[in-house]
């Protein structure tokens, strides 16, 4: 599974100090594109390529939609 858009809308919208993080949610609901393309890509994902993906995959990808749609809802 590619995390591609993902990986961008954190990049664009996360900052990261050397021991924290934090979400610029203000700047993140006006910079949507990445976020709105990465759920679109993990709700095609059908129930066939879920079941060939190894534990470390299924998980990486429960914790990247859950992180995801988390955002999606407080935007």
């Amino acid at each position: 599974h590619d995390y591609k858009y993902w990986a961008q809308a954190l990049k664009e919208n996360v900052v990261k100090t050397k021991y924290t993080s934090a979400v610029k949610y203000k700047e993140f609901s006006n910079k949507q594109e990445n976020l709105d393309k990465f759920i679109s890509a993990i709700e095609s994902v059908t129930k066939q390529q879920f079941e060939k993906w190894n534990d470390k995959q299924k998980m990486a990808f429960y914790i990247n939609s859950y992180n995801a749609l988390t955002i999606k809802l407080i935007l």
